[in-house]
């Protein structure tokens, strides 16, 4: 009965209309959209997409405004979205059909945005190491409530060197020597050299400092990136993106904005669906939200010493 339907995925329906992927989301979860669920998948059939097309025709000055019917042998969109497209659909899994459409990008394995009050740390090696120590470590785990000096922060709170995370054989593994490193409250066996795989979704203590660390999947379940929000609210969560992530499971103001790893650089897609390449001074701003990309170090965003900028590396 379905053979002859045509489905498209979420992002495949925000890239065709220049909107974000949450907003499409948004409509799913609603029921303002119909759509079918396969596992943690929805897709879309083209005749309830046009049907809720024809729903939103407006009139101006008595004119009909019809809406975007879709053909599928002319493109409706311009390269660049092509592009996207085709970036939101494969994840990576093969090279882009248009990639002379995508956005320039610097050459980075790390990168700071600052958006807003809100600091992100992003890091793209495929083994990334967490502990107090900015010189040794890719995210030094600062306890900025106590606003002391390296040399002053007591060392029962995050080691020098306290753990390190990687992507291996389609797990996060997690490796460590430390006794205050713990998974859900519960200290892991210090002594594997193996790692201990981590689960989708857990509660990362590092000495007194705790996270919210989630692992992001495609529809494949390939990892593509994982996430640290703090749980002390301090304006800043680190992100490991080896294929894409959702910025906005650090903070609810980052709703929309994706970062993507390509080309050995980084991609920003914004919620109105502009995709940028990230490089050291870029800024962008659409309405109240705005983003400024730095060459990595880590600073302290709107805490205690409010308005002040303290680097770290």
């Amino acid at each position: 009965m379905l053979g002859n339907v045509t489905f498209y995925t979420l992002h495949e329906v925000a890239a065709k209309f220049g909107v974000s992927y949450q907003m499409v989301y948004n409509l799913v979860r609603a029921g303002e959209l119909p759509a079918y669920r396969f596992g943690k998948s929805y897709r879309v059939a083209e005749k309830d997409l046009e049907e809720y097309l024809q729903k939103q025709r407006v009139q101006v000055r008595d004119e009909v405004v019809e809406p975007i019917i879709l053909h599928k042998k002319t493109p409706l969109y311009p390269p660049q979205l092509i592009a996207r497209e085709t970036m939101l659909d494969t994840h990576g899994e093969g090279a882009f059909k248009t990639a002379e459409a995508l956005p320039h990008t610097e050459q980075l394995e790390a990168i700071t945005l600052l958006i807003g009050g809100f600091a992100v740390y992003i890091c793209a090696k495929e083994k990334v190491k967490f502990g107090r120590h900015p010189e040794r470590n890719d995210f030094a785990v600062v306890d900025w409530k106590n606003n002391a000096k390296p040399s002053e922060r007591p060392t029962s709170t995050v080691s020098r060197e306290q753990l390190e995370i990687c992507s291996s054989d389609g797990r996060v593994l997690l490796f460590t020597k430390k006794d205050s490193t713990r998974i859900d409250g519960v200290t892991p066996a210090t002594s594997s050299k193996n790692g201990i795989p981590l689960p989708p979704q857990c509660r990362l203590s590092m000495g007194d400092i705790a996270f919210q660390l989630k692992i992001h999947t495609d529809e494949a379940h390939k990892v593509q990136s994982v996430t640290l929000a703090r749980e002390d609210g301090l304006p800043e969560g680190f992100a490991i993106v080896w294929q894409c992530c959702d910025l906005g499971v650090l903070d609810g103001s980052l709703t929309g904005l994706h970062i993507y790893r390509r080309n050995g650089g980084f991609l920003l897609l914004t919620p109105s669906g502009t995709l940028l390449g990230l490089s050291d001074g870029m800024k962008w701003q659409e309405g109240p939200l705005a983003v400024e990309a730095h060459h990595f170090a880590q600073r302290l965003i709107g805490s205690s010493q409010k308005g002040q900028s303290t680097a770290l590396g």
